[in-house]
């Protein structure tokens, strides 16, 4: 009487093993890589004007500016680098590939691909 309860109870206990979800598909990646060169192009806008006041006035507050839109971008690459990795394999057409993989390769470029905001916002004043 006892076996019964217990298998019961047991089955009961198990933890239900969610669904994998569904990979990603050729066109997720395209719209992917889309967003992700869109967004970068502006925060490149950013970055390269707020250096380019820092060179023209030099003072504390544009090596400030200038240091903050570098680790802004720094920081949307490497979060862009580490999503990239879930369209690996994916068969999409080869911009979007080409991009995938650059996206990939400069997760390794050394400080860039920790997302600790120390380290961005160091590479960042170096970069200032």
């Amino acid at each position: 009487m006892i076996a019964p309860f217990v298998a019961a109870l047991a089955l009961s206990a198990a933890p239900a093993v969610a669904p994998a979800p569904p990979a990603p598909t050729a066109e997720e990646a395209r719209a992917f890589v889309g967003r992700v060169n869109e967004e970068l192009r502006q925060l490149a806008v950013r970055s390269s004007t707020a250096d380019w006041i820092r060179q023209t006035y030099i003072t504390d507050d544009t090596d400030r500016a200038a240091a903050w839109a570098s680790e802004a971008q720094m920081a949307f690459l490497s979060r862009a680098a580490r999503q990239s990795v879930t369209f690996a394999g994916v068969a999409a057409d080869a911009p979007t590939r080409r991009m995938l993989q650059l996206l990939r390769l400069s997760a390794a470029l050394g400080r860039l691909s920790t997302s600790a905001p120390a380290n961005r916002r160091q590479c960042a004043d170096d970069r200032a």
